[in-house]
């Protein structure tokens, strides 16, 4: 019968599968080693990131150690057994964080690229939010680099949290540009209450992005 147990010196979680063994260290996955050890106990698989499953998409957490803190790489549902047999963890980069694997010692897969599956290497995949953790299909594209470093140029940390949306007392603005010069849409907070205006703000962002590669300036 499988079982889990804890093995103190080692300072991790034991999932017996019957045939083999799953080991899980608190120092590299925290909190959710006994839980990924209970879920490999009872489905008789290793697991290699403890997951969430939402409607639509999977929530895989990875425990950052600079940070001390779980970073959460979303991905969609139906991605989710092709990237499901790695681990994977979160690289800093000065603009973001991404989701990256080593296929080996020597190879790096970021997850992005994985998804995506760009034909030539010279192409970016962009992170249209600008976070890249966030690798569901809907927030990514293929593009060059010119277009690539124009998004990461354009800092995820502003003050609302999301890029091209800006807030003032009033009123949520999209603001995007396109040809060098600059459009805004703005949602009124009296109209249409807060969370409200701040949501139709980023969707329409996000929208004028998608179809019309518009970048803040």
């Amino acid at each position: 019968m499988s079982k889990v147990t804890f093995h103190k010196s080692s300072n991790r979680w034991i999932a017996d599968l019957g045939n083999s063994k799953a080991y899980y260290s608190v120092n590299k996955y925290g909190k959710h080693a006994k839980k990924m050890a209970e879920y490999s106990a009872a489905n008789g698989v290793k697991i290699n990131n403890y997951f969430e499953i939402k409607d639509d998409y999977v929530i895989l957490y990875s425990f950052n150690k600079k940070f001390n803190e779980y970073k959460e790489i979303l991905v969609d549902l139906d991605d989710f057994n092709k990237i499901k047999n790695y681990y994977w963890s979160c690289k800093e980069d000065k603009h973001t964080f991404y989701g990256e694997t080593f296929i080996d010692r020597h190879t790096r897969l970021y997850l992005h690229r994985l998804i995506m599956n760009p034909e030539r290497s010279n192409q970016m995949v962009d992170h249209i939010n600008g976070n890249g953790l966030d690798n569901r299909k809907s927030n990514l594209r293929i593009v060059n680099n010119e277009i690539n470093q124009k998004n990461l140029n354009n800092p995820v940390r502003n003050k609302v949290g999301h890029n091209g949306v800006h807030e003032d007392k009033e009123r949520f603005r999209a603001i995007w540009s396109i040809n060098g010069k600059t459009y805004r849409k703005s949602f009124s907070k009296s109209k249409y209450g807060y969370e409200e205006a701040f949501k139709l703000a980023c969707e329409y962002r996000d929208k004028m992005a998608n179809e019309d590669n518009g970048y803040i300036k």
